[in-house]
């Protein structure tokens, strides 16, 4: 654990501060469970969960129903001891990472169960369903036989309310106002929850829903690529032809290619429950309930590159570099005879992000006799949908590139976004002349007449998951300190990924030979009527140090769709028309048979009480991966550093996977006093390979010389197993909580991407007038696929304190250290991805007199996001501090009054590959305000 005095000065430094600031919501359950309360008897009752917790259990508690500290479950659970999160477009929290092990390693269960996701893998996006849904989330670090495998970090389940859990008659609702500082907009927000029973409280019944439309907006500078050269001792690209030498270090230093847009996007959310719960007398206990929830973002974004596909393109003389092989200047200009041009390349990507989610569950506990229950419960949920992610090109969503020839610019480094200096002609640059440095102009002042076709894409993921699970599960008491549990289940899954794009056809008019004018001239001369239009975001990554253009002209997606779609030219008006593509997709389908036996147990050891449980789950895993395949058999030159390849017909493939595990578990705790707690547990688990890595579909990324890649996956993949070991001592006192734990895992053929330089014969290359330039043309690619070819060690502390004063002030704190080695990565990262060396959390409060109010610190170090990421480097994200501030006053007995401020420090994300001044990720989210009342009867 390198470099741990620096964040525990700046964990201390905040700790200062955070001690005279205060927190809404008493935020505490024995040491790591946070509780949305700040009634002293709802502490008292959090204290005792943790205390009798057999296991490792940390949690998150409503105090009444619709009342969540967090607008995102996910950013709650971020403030839980080893819990991080890693953030979708927006800041959002999206993903839960657990003791460093990513989302893919955690189990993310609804009521118990598992859910549906409209992800492409298995992991679990918490900004789908709406906080006030939810009356608690447990997290369990330690693995228990009885609840279930599928992770080797831990288990988060998320539970709605039950009506009888209350009853009578119970209304809550709230409304509020939304605003986002960076999109200057404001938006709705409102839920509502209604309970109430019936028949002497023997039938309960509940409804719930939540609404939400927020207009953000998101900023980002990012790599699209980095292109090696050698530099000279003139700081020229070096010619083995001449007599100069390579610099010093100068052998292998990367020119990065560098875009900046602007991301508005509209997100609405809207869901709901109904729970219905039968209890006719304390034998029986029955409960149906449904989940719905729908959400979707569409977004528009809009921007620039410097993109300096070819050598000429970089100015003789102009390269500077560090001692890392860093660029730190370079100017770019076109070729004097203009082959090749420097481009202003304009970006316009749009995206709408979906997701249906519908469950159904039903739930029945039989007391039989006095000794002996049974447990059953049946459960299906689908989610339907498409996921796009921040980005220039990632793949997905309608994607433009429009160029205008004869451009200039400048890069340096900057803090972490460079410095960018790029102009363009102000005239069709035809001759030498034009392309005089008088004829440069801003961005914004381009004539619309010089802008030519190039790039347009039209791709998505159509995701659609289905599970089908039931267990049963038994117990029997022998007396109060002897019971066995036992059961069976089993899970049915299919998710499909279905790829629908125009890949074949997206680089028809790359190479900017054909004028955007010429591909529609009526469309064209409508849209441009009067004059270019330039972005309204005129202070895009103004949060910044950075020079760069923040004025340009921009275009929409429904423009150049439409100006392609009514083409006269031949072929470009099926250009955009997507089609289903069987080799790029998947259908993965997935049956778990599991059964199990536990026992718990309680006596007394040396004058010690202890309670504990000791099982083994047996888990048989059948898995069928079914797509199609084919092959690469031509490429089409496209000119100025693009192409395209031709395949062949695509094939049925299907590949089939199974494996059968023997999972023991074993969780102990002594009572060492009345107060204090020593825990220990030790499991085997496993965590199945995401359902992606286990796919069929294999894609060229890129269409850049240069850039050759495949990205495939792996049907024959096994799972990661792990030996997990934990202590924990815990103290529970009045006003005091405090805990200490260790933790360490060996993990055993864990999943990395492995990428191997393979020569492939892509057959006769050709230019886009079908004239072949070379036969049988051999082009090295980089071939990725996933493989159970390393294995790793989890290590880590966890300290966590809390302290309630009588005057209603409080404090809770907590650090996580952690680390890992790796035996099979690459030189370039020793550790795990998401694993941060050092991850805190704080919270000052203050609740009294019906005024509350909370300041909350969340820190997560630096972490490796990628390990071959980009060009091979291995991708970094930079330390991340959020600051969060909620207060809240009762105006009644009934109503209470709201503020929350989040993302204080305006905390931008910020990904470096392999040195900081090698940005690939910057991006500015801003922060939001919100406002409101709540009431409940």
């Amino acid at each position: 654990m390198n470099n741990i005095m620096k964040p525990l000065q700046k964990f201390s430094g905040t700790l200062a501060m955070a001690t005279c600031l205060v927190s809404p919501t008493v935020l505490a359950q024995a040491i790591e469970e946070v509780v949305v309360s700040g009634i002293r008897s709802s502490l008292e009752s959090a204290a005792s969960m943790k205390e009798n917790a057999m296991g490792v259990v940390d949690a998150i508690s409503a105090e009444d129903i619709g009342k969540f500290p967090d607008a995102n479950v996910a950013e709650s659970l971020q403030r839980i001891t080893g819990v991080a999160i890693t953030r979708g477009r927006g800041g959002e929290g999206q993903f839960v990472t657990i003791r460093g092990l990513g989302e893919e390693f955690n189990a993310v269960t609804f009521n118990g169960r598992l859910l549906a996701t409209e992800n492409p893998g298995r992991e679990f996006s918490f900004d789908v369903i709406a906080s006030e849904l939810i009356h608690t989330a447990t997290v369990n670090k330690t693995a228990i036989t009885s609840q279930g495998d599928g992770s080797i970090g831990g288990r988060v389940n998320v539970e709605t309310a039950r009506p009888l859990s209350s009853p009578g008659l119970k209304i809550a609702g709230s409304i509020a106002g939304q605003y986002d500082e960076l999109s200057d907009e404001y938006g709705p927000k409102m839920s509502g929850i209604i309970s109430n029973s019936f028949n002497d409280d023997t039938f309960g019944a509940l409804v719930s829903f939540a609404y939400q439309k927020r207009d953000l907006r998101s900023d980002v500078a990012e790599a699209l690529g980095f292109f090696p050269v050698n530099v000279d001792t003139s700081g020229s690209i070096d010619d083995p032809n001449d007599a100069v030498p390579i610099a010093p270090g100068g052998e292998g230093v990367f020119i990065p290619a560098v875009s900046v847009l602007s991301n508005p996007e509209e997100r609405e959310r809207y869901s709901g429950t109904i729970a219905l719960q039968w209890q006719p007398n304390d034998d029986t206990d029955i409960n149906f309930d449904v989940l719905y929830s729908h959400y979707e973002s569409p977004a528009s974004a809009v921007g620039y590159s410097i993109f300096p596909f070819s050598n000429d393109l970089v100015e003789p003389g102009s390269l500077q570099f560090n001692d890392a092989g860093v660029v730190t200047h370079a100017n770019y200009r076109s070729d004097s005879d203009f082959d090749p041009f420097l481009v202003n390349d304009f970006l316009v990507r749009s995206t709408n992000s979906d997701a249906d989610t519908l469950a159904f569950g039903l739930n029945g506990r039989f007391q039989i006799n006095d000794q002996f229950s049974l447990t059953g419960d049946i459960s299906w949920s689908n989610a339907e949908g498409t996921r796009d992610n921040t980005g220039s090109d990632d793949g997905s969503g309608r994607f433009f590139v429009v160029g205008v020839r004869g451009a200039e610019a400048t890069y340096s480094p900057g803090d972490e976004v460079p410095n960018l200096g790029f102009t363009g002609p102000d005239r069709l640059v035809t001759d030498a002349a034009s392309l005089a440095a008088s004829n440069q102009v801003p961005l914004d002042q381009l004539d619309p007449s010089t802008y030519r076709a190039h790039f347009a894409r039209n791709s998505s993921f159509v995701i659609d998951d289905e599970i089908f699970a039931f267990k049963v599960d038994g117990n029997f008491e022998f007396d109060e300190d002897v019971s066995l549990q036992f059961g069976v289940d089993y899970t049915d899954r299919e998710k499909g990924n279905r790829a629908v794009n125009n890949n074949p056809t997206f680089c028809q008019f790359c190479g900017y030979g054909t004028s955007l004018r010429d591909v529609n001239p009526a469309v064209f001369d409508a849209f441009f009527a009067d004059g270019a239009r330039v972005n309204a975001d005129n202070d895009i990554l103004d949060g910044t140090s950075a020079e760069l253009p923040r004025s340009f002209v921009t275009f929409s997606a429904d423009f150049l769709e439409e100006l392609y779609a009514g083409s006269a030219i031949p072929g470009a008006a099926e250009a955009l028309v997507p089609q289903f593509r069987p080799a790029e997709s998947t259908v993965v389908s997935e049956q778990v048979f599991g059964s199990y036996i536990q026992a718990n147990l309680a006596g007394e050891l040396a004058g010690f009480p202890w309670t504990g449980n000791a099982g083994v789950r047996f888990a048989y895993t059948q898995s069928e991966s079914a797509g199609a395949q084919n092959q690469i058999i031509g490429r089409i030159d496209q000119g100025a550093g693009n192409q395209t390849f031709l395949r062949s017909e695509a094939t049925p493939v299907s590949f089939d996977n199974e494996y059968f595990d023997v999972l023991p578990a074993f969780n102990i705790s002594f009572s060492l006093t009345d107060n204090l707690y020593l825990r220990a547990a030790f499991a085997k688990s496993l965590t199945r390979p995401t359902l992606t890595d286990l796919s069929t579909a294999f894609s060229i990324p890129s269409t850049n010389v240069g850039l050759e890649s495949i990205a495939q996956g792996n049907p024959l993949l096994d799972p990661v197993r792990a030996n997990n070991f934990d202590l924990s001592l815990e103290y529970f006192g009045d006003k005091v909580n405090a805990s200490a734990a260790v933790f360490h895992k060996t993990i055993d053929g864990f999943i990395s991407n492995i990428t191997v330089d393979t020569p492939i014969n892509v057959g006769d290359s050709v230019d886009t007038s079908g004239n072949v330039i070379e036969t049988d043309t051999i082009i090295n690619f980089d071939v990725t696929k996933p493989d159970n070819s390393d294995n790793a060690e989890v290590y880590g502390l966890e300290l966590a304190g809390q302290y309630l004063w009588d005057s209603g002030w409080g404090l809770l704190a907590n650090i996580t250290f952690a680390d890992s080695s790796v035996d099979g990565l690459t030189e370039q990262s020793s550790t795990l991805e998401n694993i941060s060396d050092v991850s805190w959390n704080m919270s000052g409060f203050y609740e009294n007199h019906g005024f509350s109010a909370r300041l909350s610190v969340n820190n997560r170090g630096d972490y490796v996001q990628t390990t071959i990421g980009e060009s091979g480097f291995t991708e970094i994200v930079d330390d991340y501090q959020q600051i969060d501030f909620s207060a809240s006053y009762d105006i009644t007995d009934n109503a209470t009054v709201f503020f929350d401020a989040i993302n204080l420090g305006d905390e931008p994300l910020f990904v470096y590959s392999g040195h900081r001044a090698r940005l690939q990720t910057f991006e500015e989210n801003g922060r939001r305000f919100v406002l409101g009342i709540r009431a409940n009867f």
